[in-house]
């Protein structure tokens, strides 16, 4: 996910909202993500 977060950060200004999205599909599907 460390890699996830650091590619949305600079691309969207609403980044903390997709952290939150990124942060629900993980525990949807976790192993895609950890």
């Amino acid at each position: 996910m460390t890699s996830n977060a650091l590619y949305f950060t600079p691309l969207n200004k609403n980044y903390k909202i997709r952290r939150k999205l990124l942060l629900f599909i993980a525990k949807q599907g976790g192993k895609l993500y950890a």
